[in-house]
This record gives structure tokens, C-alpha cells and sequence, in this order.
């Protein structure tokens, strides 16, 4: 399973592509990528995907679309190594290996790339893999 951010919000599972549901479901789910493993309060989240205008029943729209990409995920894991969207109190937390999302990825690589600062084959190199990582505009 691996998750998509830099470019349009995706998700693949054995070959398979996901449909995520309609723009702001998937940029709550982006939303969580970007902090996996953390803690998101409710707030921050609708700040995120809503900015200042959410609609009137901002929660219960949230909570209906975290059902849907649990039932989306739940389609798309097979393997030992689950995702997991869970409440907390007060907020969400997807539990996923960093590395399946191409930001965290990316974020490595350019860290990788730093580190060989003194070889610049090697750096190119890493920031090449970074760079390909991106999709889209």
C-alpha cells in the first residue's frame, strides 16, 4: 500500500488505484498523511481542509468522511502491516509506516542528501530520487 501527496492525493494497493471520494474527503486524508503517526486535533483538521469556511455541520461532515476512508482503507489493506485511522479524544491519529508515503520519502532522501554534502555524485543522487517522487504539476 502506498499513499500519494506530492501531486494529486492517491492511494495503491496491489496494483490497484483507489478512488478516495470527493476533494475535501481526500484532503482530510492528506491531512493525516502529512502528520502520520501524530496526533491531529479536530480543530486543525477542519482549519486545514476548511480554512475559514466550514460548512454549518463541520464535525458530522468530518466524521462522515473519516467512516469513508476507513472503509477505504479497510478495501485496500492486505497485508500484516495494517493502516489504522483512529479517534482519540479530541482528534485523529493515522497509524502508518512513514514510508509508504512519498512525503516522508522525500523528506528522507533530502536528508540522506545533506548528509553526503562532501560528495556531490551522491547528492545529486538522492535528490534525483526525491525529485522523482513528485507527480503532476
Amino acid at each position: 500500500m502506498e499513499f500519494r501527496v506530492l501531486g494529486p492525493v492517491e492511494l495503491s494497493a496491489a496494483g490497484r488505484t483507489f478512488d478516495l471520494g470527493p476533494a475535501r474527503q481526500r484532503t482530510v486524508l492528506a491531512v493525516l498523511l502529512v502528520e502520520a503517526g501524530r496526533f491531529v486535533p479536530v480543530p486543525a483538521v477542519i482549519d486545514r481542509v476548511w480554512d475559514d469556511r466550514p460548512p454549518r455541520q463541520v464535525r458530522a461532515t468530518l466524521h462522515s468522511y473519516v467512516t469513508r476512508l476507513r472503509r477505504i482503507l479497510a478495501l485496500a489493506d492486505a497485508g500484516p502491516a495494517r493502516v489504522r485511522l483512529l479517534h482519540q479524544s479530541g482528534g485523529y491519529r493515522l497509524e502508518i509506516d512513514p514510508d509508504r508515503v512519498d512525503l516522508h520519502r522525500f523528506r528522507a532522501l533530502v536528508r540522506q542528501a545533506r548528509a553526503v554534502a562532501g560528495d556531490p555524485a551522491a547528492r545529486a543522487a538522492f535528490l534525483e530520487k526525491a525529485l522523482q517522487l513528485w507527480q503532476g504539476s
